[in-house]
């Protein structure tokens, strides 16, 4: 799928009044990414994209961060921190055979 497919489903989460913020990211092991958002009080966690190489992970999370932080309606909630600075591409020093695009929210 391409980043752009996974749009109509970002909005629909981000128009609940329950999400206040949220942010998207790739990993290599979701299970231990879901586990510290949820330790840094993020709740929910939705994978949009599994079994990417390292570079078509990068650049899916590339375009939604430029596509959501630029639409006004799925900008105003994504993390305040990030969406104001240019995208930094990361994989937190860790290498992996198979990345996950995932977003991780926060609200009531």
């Amino acid at each position: 799928m391409r980043a752009s497919d996974h749009i109509p489903q970002i909005k629909a989460l981000v128009a609940s009044p329950r999400i206040r913020q949220y942010l998207v990211g790739i990993t290599s092991n979701s299970v231990s990414r879901r586990r510290s958002y949820r330790s840094h009080g993020f709740p929910f966690y939705y994978v949009l994209e599994t079994g990417l190489t390292k570079a078509d992970a990068l650049a899916m999370e590339r375009d939604l961060f430029k596509c959501l932080t630029t639409e006004p309606v799925t900008r105003k909630k994504y993390h305040a921190e990030k969406r104001d600075s240019a995208y930094r591409a990361s994989t937190g020093g860790k290498n992996g055979d198979n990345y996950v695009v995932y977003i991780a929210a926060y609200g009531d």
